[in-house]
């Protein structure tokens, strides 16, 4: 069997996605055209149906559950539309990469570059058409300190090795590389780990479980006897002391709930992104030994933290729906705002001082991949032999990567030894 290089194989899944996007668009432009046409037969079929009853009002609900199902087929149609045209713009950029063409408003990494380190600038470790630019893919921010703090920093022999031992698992991959780009695509790059282990050691604000307990109650109690006043025989009388109540019980842990709800500090969406990254690592079969300590990292009492994350974003979700108007009187009823600065200080308690780690260890393997790609897009390159004993440095025909294929002259260097 013929072994593709790395450039015909981007070409090749380039083409694969591009003709996929091909057909499913034709699916979302008739789907598309479906639900108007339906949604204008039912818009035509109101007059007759219910002033004239010419027709049935089966026929209008014929028309509206034949809407309503276009609706949600269109709803996973979407979802693989997106993931084929973020796959495509994976594989241009990989190419584009390959060219030479380093200006796809990637990082850079200019604000990593400081003037005191002792070859950052020499090597052009940092900035416009640098190392860093030619090597990151990661999309988060651990990811990309992480890489910055690979190529500034020493690292002993034995962490070498064992990081050179995942790189070579990663490289080809390319399933997986999509899979992480396309889920890292909305990531903002600006969540740090550091930041939420200051989250995580805040001292608690709220704990114990008999107010939520009685929160819980009492938004069960007002929303039957609102239901109750509203459209069956209570008074209005009857609905006011449970009312009461809540407001005191709301009022007296308010400044509480509110410090315990502001502090988490990270969109919902960031962290959804967050578990699916997670989700897509727990699933992926590794061997070498850094990649198995990553994977174990991440799981505690048999619990993935992906999913663990993805309680969170819900719960930052429902205290984001607190401030839609139509929702608001419904959550002052469930008395929402206590429930939730309660269960997130729960969750804090179970979770927090891990979460950190978690963004440290997306931070890692993404670090990781950006090698894995680079080395799997030159592969007559090779790793630096790290060797005991005194001081010395060789190297064998040595050229810097980012000086064009077609001029650069190769080197070679004896020192000490």
């Amino acid at each position: 069997m013929s072994i593709r290089l790395p450039q015909q194989e981007y070409e090749r899944r380039l083409e694969l996605r591009e003709v996929e996007l091909s057909r499913y668009d034709r699916w979302d432009r008739w789907l598309g055209n479906a639900r108007l046409v339906v949604f204008a037969l039912a818009l035509g079929m109101v007059w007759p149906t219910l002033w004239s009853q010419v027709w049935s009002v089966a026929w209008l609900v014929a028309a509206a559950v034949v809407l309503v199902c276009l609706v949600v087929a269109h709803v996973p149609l979407a979802k693989t539309l997106r993931r084929l045209r973020l796959g495509a713009a994976f594989y241009r950029q990989r190419l584009a990469r390959m060219s030479g063409d380093l200006r796809d408003g990637s990082d850079d990494g200019a604000h990593f570059e400081s003037s005191e380190h002792l070859y950052a600038k020499d090597l052009d470790l940092f900035g416009r058409d640098s190392l860093y630019a030619l090597l990151c893919t990661s999309r988060s921010l651990p990811g990309r300190e992480t890489l910055a703090a690979w190529l500034l920093l020493p690292a002993e022999p034995e962490e070498i090795g064992r990081r050179h031992e995942a790189v070579a698992e990663l490289s080809g991959r390319l399933d997986l590389q999509e899979d992480m780009a396309s889920l890292a695509a909305d990531l903002s790059p600006q969540i740090r780990a550091e930041a939420l282990d200051t989250w995580a050691g805040t001292p608690p604000r709220l704990s114990g479980f008999t107010v939520p307990l009685v929160a819980a109650l009492l938004g069960a109690v007002n929303l039957a006897s609102v239901g109750l006043w509203l459209f069956g025989p209570l008074s209005g009388r009857a609905v006011l002391p449970a009312l009461a109540v809540s407001g005191l019980l709301s009022l007296a842990c308010r400044s509480r709930t509110s410090a315990a709800l502001a502090v988490v500090g990270v969109p919902a969406g960031e962290l959804r992104v967050f578990s699916k990254i997670l989700s897509r690592f727990e699933r992926e079969t590794v061997e070498s030994s850094r990649l198995v300590d990553l994977q174990r990292r991440t799981v505690s009492a048999g619990v993935r933290p992906s999913e663990r994350l993805l309680e969170l974003a819900r719960l930052i979700e429902w205290n984001d729906s607190r401030g839609n108007l139509f929702f608001q009187p419904i959550a002052s009823l469930l008395l929402l705002g206590t429930q939730l600065g309660f269960a997130v200080e729960r969750w804090r308690a179970r979770n927090g001082s891990a979460i950190g780690d978690w963004l440290r260890t997306i931070g890692e393997f993404e670090a990781l991949s950006a090698l894995a790609t680079f080395g799997y897009e030159n592969p007559d390159y090779v790793f630096p032999e790290i060797v005991s004993g005194p001081p010395c440095f060789e190297g064998d025909s040595l050229v810097h990567p980012l000086l064009p294929r077609g001029t650069r002259v190769p080197n070679s260097v004896s020192l000490g030894g």
